[in-house]
């Protein structure tokens, strides 16, 4: 969990220092701030209904190979602000 609020509050700035624009930063916390009020809700329901631990499990391998992912993008330089949208996401 400190891990995912450390990302939400990096990647706008991240973004801030690629663009250079206060608009471009803003509108990521804004789709951010939007996806979390209203998707999270209905994701909460489902995770009460199907098993905790391998939920976790799965969900943290899906989070370590996005990073991983995320980080061979912007090594070969092909990062942009949709990639990172997707990133957010999910």
């Amino acid at each position: 969990m400190l891990g995912d609020t450390v990302q939400v509050m990096a990647l706008p700035l991240l973004l801030l220092d690629i663009y250079n624009s206060a608009k471009v930063m803003g509108f990521v916390v804004i789709f951010i701030v939007a996806f979390e009020i209203s998707i999270r809700p209905f994701i909460g329901v489902i995770a009460d209904r199907k098993n905790r631990k391998k939920l976790m499990i799965y969900s943290d391998f899906i989070s370590g190979a996005l990073c991983i992912d995320l980080t061979l993008l912007a090594y070969i330089t092909t990062l942009n602000l949709a990639v990172i949208l997707i990133y957010l996401v999910f």
